[in-house]
């Protein structure tokens, strides 16, 4: 795979979730916050990154999230097309890396993939079980996850990822799981995103 050189601008706040250092992190931010284009940028560097027939993956919540948000944001970042076959759902490179392309309306269509990194963008719409497989996907390799999404209604993402990143007081989860980083920021924080909207909404 050719060297793709890239030098971008994050804000404070998507630099420290770039710069994660544990195996599982979850940027969890606000609408047009800039987290799909953090996750397309820390994607790609994985991508880059990784060893010859590696393989990392892609995922979103549906089919159309994956079209018409994740890879357009990742593709626009990273114009690797040529190599994305679509029938397969996977960007196959000459030496033999793969980047499998994903939706997560099936969960057991992630199976059988050994991986040493996964994207998943808009997390908060993922089902429990999307988060064990991909678990259990990365084991061996000890590969590395980044959630971005909004926050939604977040079931697992709150009780199975959020709350063991955090020490909290409880009976289930006692101590902080160190595998884990999360996190937050508002939309605002994005100096890209319109702050008349932004005072308008909280006004209304």
């Amino acid at each position: 795979m050719e060297q793709i050189t890239r030098e971008i601008e994050f804000h404070p706040k998507q630099f420290n979730a770039f710069n994660f250092s544990t195996q599982y992190g979850a940027a969890i931010a606000g609408v047009q916050s800039g987290k799909t284009f953090l996750g397309a940028y820390w994607a790609g560097s994985q991508m880059i990154k990784m060893g010859e027939n590696g393989q990392g993956l892609i995922v979103a919540p549906t089919v159309k999230i994956l079209q018409q948000a994740t890879l357009q944001k990742f593709f626009k970042e990273f114009p690797v097309q040529r190599y994305y076959k679509e029938q397969k759902g996977q960007i196959l490179f000459p030496d033999g890396r793969i980047v499998w392309i994903r939706s997560a309306d099936n969960p057991y269509g992630l199976e059988s993939m050994t991986l040493d990194w996964v994207w998943g963008d808009e997390a908060g719409n993922f089902s429990l079980m999307v988060w064990i497989i991909l678990r259990a996907r990365t084991s061996i390799k000890r590969g590395r996850i980044l959630f971005t999404t909004t926050p939604y209604n977040m079931g697992w993402l709150k009780q199975d990822f959020y709350d063991r990143a955090c020490k909290i007081n409880n009976a289930d989860f006692p101590d902080r799981d160190n595998d884990i980083s999360v996190y937050t920021w508002a939309s605002i924080d994005n100096p890209y995103f319109p702050k008349d909207f932004f005072q308008k909404k909280n006004r209304d």
